[in-house]
């Protein structure tokens, strides 16, 4: 199979340096200038590829990223959780978001507090 295959790559190569010597001066120039236009649109590699200097920016970058996350995510988690012997209107008021409590209706409260009653 692969005797076949040489074979065939062989004859069509022939055929086309055949045809490529019978093309008149005009065709060719045309082709070198489209082959020119071709590899005038590739990119460079200089200017596509990443610098490693970009790479460790942003490696770097990721790591703090982690690190205030790591260090902040227990502080936050602490805070947000009541200690046991606080009951949870002690906790409520203690908060920092009193100022919402202060900003809601407090005819609902009063609602609330007389529906409870009942």
């Amino acid at each position: 199979m692969k005797d076949v295959d040489d074979k065939l790559s062989r004859r069509v190569a022939e055929s086309l340096d055949q045809s490529a010597e019978a093309l008149d001066s005009a065709t060719l120039t045309r082709l070198a200038e489209m082959r020119a236009r071709a590899l005038d649109a590739i990119p460079d590699k200089k200017t596509t590829r990443k610098s490693p200097r970009n790479v460790w920016i942003l490696t770097g970058s990721l790591a703090c990223t982690l690190m205030v996350a790591a260090v902040l995510a227990p502080n936050v988690a602490k805070r947000m959780t009541p200690s046991p012997d606080v009951t949870p209107v002690e906790w409520l008021a203690s908060s920092d978001d009193a100022e919402m409590f202060e900003e809601q209706d407090v005819d609902f409260y009063l609602w609330l507090e007389d529906e409870q009653a009942i």
